[in-house]
């Protein structure tokens, strides 16, 4: 009876963990949904893709890319208006998140790791038409929902990964 109770425990801590990988993995995919953009968008297209860009993101989220010497955190709120300008600027937005590499920090913490593919327009971070680096991101677990959110993001040249 002890051996089956410390097999369950494992079963359940094991699927429960699985379970909060695929969430953190899901909030990845929500954000490449939400920053694609293949020419020009109706003006609630692209509120609503920022919107929803904005909700990935918790009270407050650190945007870092050291080679630029780029530091910026803002709170969701200002994040959407920020993504809705950057958006305007585009015509063509392309994300892609590969190798995506997930740690649980804790219940509420999770580390993630993947490379990070952007294609599309020259935009006003420097990134080129096709850009490659490194992502490193902390997400926190948003209370009530369960939903992950984007904590801090640090794009690096893909070669120091």
């Amino acid at each position: 009876i002890l051996l089956l109770g410390l097999v369950l425990t494992v079963a359940v801590w094991y699927a429960l963990e699985a379970s909060e990988t695929a969430r953190v993995k899901k909030a990845f995919n929500q954000a490449a949904v939400a920053f694609r953009k293949d020419g020009t968008e109706a003006a609630y297209t692209s509120l609503s893709k920022s919107r929803a860009l904005a909700a990935l993101v918790g009270s407050e989220c650190r945007l870092e890319i050291p080679e630029r010497n780029y530091v910026s955190a803002m709170a969701g709120s200002d994040l959407a208006r920020e993504i809705a300008l950057f958006r305007a600027q585009l015509t063509r937005i392309k994300v892609a998140f590969e190798d995506l590499s997930v740690q649980l920090v804790d219940e509420t913490t999770a580390q993630a790791t993947c490379d990070f593919f952007y294609s599309g327009d020259a935009d006003p971070l420097g990134f080129l038409g096709r850009d490659a680096r490194a992502l490193e991101a902390t997400l926190k677990k948003a209370p009530g929902s369960g939903n992950w959110r984007f904590a801090h993001v640090r794009l690096m040249p893909i070669l120091r990964k």
